[in-house]
């Protein structure tokens, strides 16, 4: 698959797929907390393919948190000039070591957990994230903590990083 790429607006992008979850997570009494700046410098890649790396994960956190917790969308400018953005959960964690933490992100893995079983899914959507990350020479890590939340942060080198003149 081609990349479509532009520049994009990272903070107008995760307002419109806050927008898009906002049911789901008020229906499951979730906070969502959106802590991308609007003054964030824009980044070149595919909007759609993004879109849908920020949906699955934050669709991903509804799922998996429970009533009454948080998630949060958070924009971190690194020291090399890319871009991070995560998206964290106070959600159910991922039952697996941490050394087998980035198979998740392998297609049809689910964790087999009396927790995670409970939730429906193909096993697609971090394959996805990966695969759409790589796309654009970025990756994807995984850190979680079993009762305690999961946070996927998604790198993109500084070559996509569009700074304001």
């Amino acid at each position: 698959m081609e990349l479509s790429e532009e520049e994009l607006d990272i903070s107008k992008l995760v307002d419109s797929c806050l927008r898009m979850i906002q049911a789901k997570a008020q229906g499951g009494n979730l906070t969502v907390r959106n802590e991308v700046p609007e003054d964030t410098p824009a980044l070149r890649g595919d909007t759609l393919r993004i879109k849908q790396v920020l949906l699955n994960l934050l669709s991903n956190a509804i799922k998996f948190t429970p009533t009454g917790g948080a998630i949060c969308i958070e924009y971190d400018l690194r020291e090399d000039g890319g871009i991070t953005i995560s998206v964290s959960d106070t959600g159910i964690g991922i039952s697996i070591s941490e050394k087998d933490l980035d198979k998740v992100l392998d297609p049809f893995i689910q964790v087999d957990d009396i927790l995670s079983r409970t939730h429906e899914g193909s096993g697609l959507g971090l394959a996805l994230v990966r695969n759409f990350m790589e796309q654009h020479q970025g990756h994807v890590q995984v850190e979680s903590e079993l009762h305690v939340g999961t946070k996927v942060s998604l790198s993109f080198p500084e070559d996509r990083t569009i700074q304001a003149e």
